[in-house]
């Protein structure tokens, strides 16, 4: 636990010194030392980096067709990764680097957003330890594939969403990465419907999006009671079921997905508010606003109440609502931006508050993870 306080203290005090001028780079120097931390990680028996890490012991003693055939029939993409990693000397590079997947595509979409929004250093400061301080580190690196897939998913969804490119490949990343982690089908089963419900408006809109968690669960009944040969789909299926009999979810885990789930309603609340007074502010004023890029984070925003809500409806699936608030977590950082941005750039009387309110939360978050999560953490610093 203190190896990763004392990482994150340093990190945090660094960034008005080194952001300011050189965000990408101190970014990028973030991403390398939270890897370098991971590299020395001691894997504890209870978790899935120990299982994976012997994985890559018998990888290294036997072919590609052995490990296809012995563990790819649900997740190969996910296989092919781990034979790469075991192609290395060391098994700790597989921690290193599912830490510089997750935290280094994470803050590179944090970056692209801010020049998006044109982010002032004190909104993009604010982002940042909203995004470092509740991404749980523990969970990352001992989890290791699905929030790789989570990263990964997250940043085509920007440039999918966002950026209003490459669409093909984005849906091909999407299918691709349902091979990584079936929990991506949910996110990508979402996708689809909003391929159609994103061209609504008012009270259309609003009454899709509240209705939008039943529709999924809809979904996951179909792949409940899939029955055909499609491997992928019926192991999803079963894990998904599986979940329900978890009972290491205990009481401070739920409250504080709870927590977090609150917090992403509210901003997914606001953002639509924000973008209705750029729009007024335009029309009455003349104030000159790309409203192209805020029509564009609004429907990021309303993509990601979509997620947001079928938290909700999952709410018994334990590792639904464990895991996938952390997956909000990064998205969640674009809408954060936009929010601050719009503050700050109009003297709003709000914008110190909302930071202070961020800034609270994200150390209150952090503590929890402190006490409750990280003290699992042992570290053996050999090389």
């Amino acid at each position: 636990m203190k190896y990763v306080l004392i990482v994150y203290a340093v990190l945090l005090i660094l960034y008005p010194i080194a952001a300011k001028k050189h965000t990408k780079l101190y970014f990028a120097f973030v991403t390398v030392a939270i890897s370098a931390l991971a590299f020395f990680v001691v894997p504890l028996p209870t978790t899935d980096l120990y299982r994976y890490t012997n994985m890559l012991g018998y990888f290294r003693k036997k072919d590609f067709q052995w490990a296809m055939s012995e563990y790819g029939a649900s997740n190969p993409a996910a296989v092919v990764f781990l034979y790469c990693m075991s192609l290395l000397p060391d098994d700790r590079f597989l921690p290193a680097a599912t830490a510089f997947i997750v935290y280094g595509l994470s803050l590179a979409l944090l970056y692209k957003a801010s020049k998006r929004v044109n982010a002032s250093s004190g909104a993009v400061f604010t982002a940042f330890a909203f995004l470092m301080l509740n991404l749980n580190y523990c969970y990352v690196i001992n989890v290791v594939k699905i929030y790789i897939a989570y990263a990964v998913l997250a940043y085509f969804l920007y440039i999918d969403l966002i950026e209003n490119r490459k669409r093909l490949l984005c849906f091909a990343v999407y299918i691709l990465l349902c091979y990584f982690h079936y929990a991506v089908m949910l996110i990508l089963l979402l996708r689809i419907i909003f391929l159609v419900t994103s061209k609504l408006k008012g009270s259309a809109l609003f009454i899709t999006t509240i209705f939008i968690p039943f529709v999924l669960m809809v979904g996951y009944k179909f792949l409940d009671n899939f029955t055909g040969d499609l491997s992928l789909f019926v192991s999803a299926s079963d894990k998904i079921e599986n979940y329900k009999d978890y009972e290491t979810f205990g009481t401070w885990q739920f409250l504080a997905s709870v927590v977090r789930v609150a917090v992403f309603f509210v901003i997914g609340i606001v953002v639509p508010v924000v973008y209705n007074e750029l729009k007024n502010l335009k029309r009455s004023k003349g104030v000159n606003i790309n409203l192209g890029t805020a029509s564009n984070i609004n429907q990021y925003s309303i993509f990601c109440m979509y997620i947001t809500l079928s938290v909700i409806t999952f709410m018994t699936n334990y590792q639904y609502v464990l895991r996938t608030p952390y997956f909000i977590q990064i998205l969640i950082s674009v809408p954060v931006l936009f929010i601050l941005s719009y503050l700050r750039s109009f003297n709003h009387r709000y914008y110190g508050a909302c930071s202070f309110l961020l800034t609270v939360e994200s150390f209150a978050h952090f503590t929890y993870l402190l006490i409750y999560v990280y003290g699992t953490l042992d570290f053996s610093f050999v090389m």
